[in-house]
């Protein structure tokens, strides 16, 4: 027989009956009956079934050892000690098969994480990210063509490595065969962290400092601007198409920029904003217990 939601029951057996109350993962228990009208039983976790059982992703229940795929699992705390502001970079070398390429653009770039190899020559070999348990799109948002382009980051800047709780990269088509066509090149599973009851409570402050060498001091020409074939934007889709191009007027006057608006057409100094000393916050930790 089933018991009701909160676990109660009503039986008729004779004396001496032997009762079996067993629940998953919980230990089998077996009572004799001896003519008593009312019973509690409490029944222990048998946690050693529950660790050696999975359920794949049609509910089948299987020995961990006999799945065709491999997982694994990197605390928190290693992403932490890594302080790299992309959590894609901070995966390199902690786990086996997993190639991590970063880009060198500084703080904010996008990284290329590729487990167990390239599977396609032309298609998309990044792995499916999920947080939480919800699909997590790693759109990178920007790229190079033929004149090259600009590096935007992607989708794991918007994630603090401090609210990491555990990453779990599954390697393996039996494994994404959870999350369907888009976990066929793997997957990775992130767990942020959330409060626990009695638990103390953590104040961090953490610092980050980021060294980058100018690569080019190239005096490059200060006399023509924006366009081409000499001539200076004038329009909201002549200053978009031009805007890595500097073969147009001899600057001096007005021209048209992408928000249609006249700005002055003159050679712009960026090396006073390019270097600067950023301070952050030194951190310490802090730990109590409210009573």
């Amino acid at each position: 027989m089933i018991t009701d939601l909160d676990g109660n029951f009503s039986l008729e057996v004779p004396n001496g009956a032997v009762i079996e109350i067993s629940y998953i993962g919980y230990t089998t228990q077996e009572i004799t009956a001896s003519g008593q009208t009312g019973l509690q039983v409490k029944l222990t976790e048998d946690t050693q079934k529950i660790d050696e059982v999975v359920v794949t992703a049609l509910g089948i229940k299987r020995q961990s050892r006999s799945l065709g795929y491999s997982t694994t699992q990197v605390g928190g705390e290693d992403f932490t000690m890594a302080r790299d502001p992309n959590l894609g970079n901070a995966l390199s070398g902690k786990v086996a098969g997993v190639s991590v390429g970063g880009n060198s653009t500084g703080a904010g770039g996008s990284s290329r994480v590729i487990i167990r190899g390239n599977a396609s020559l032309t298609g998309n070999n990044m792995p499916l990210y999920v947080v939480d348990g919800v699909p997590f799109s790693n759109q990178n948002l920007g790229s190079a063509g033929t004149w090259g382009g600009m590096d935007m980051g992607d989708g794991l800047n918007n994630i603090n490595p401090d609210d990491i709780e555990s990453i779990q990269v599954l390697k393996g088509a039996a494994a994404s065969a959870l999350y369907g066509y888009r976990g066929g090149n793997g997957a990775i599973l992130i767990t942020t962290k959330s409060g626990k009851k009695g638990k103390p409570i953590d104040i961090e402050f953490n610092n980050n400092l980021t060294f980058n060498m100018i690569y080019d001091y190239r005096d490059f020409q200060k006399v023509f601007g924006q366009g081409d074939y000499g001539l200076r934007p004038t329009s909201v889709a002549g200053a978009e198409t031009t805007q890595t191009s500097s073969w147009g007027d001899v600057l001096g006057g007005t021209a048209t920029n992408f928000q249609g608006n006249e700005v002055p057409y003159e050679y712009i100094n960026n090396w006073p904003n390019f270097i600067a000393l950023v301070s952050t916050l030194n951190f310490r930790l802090y730990k109590w217990r409210r009573r």
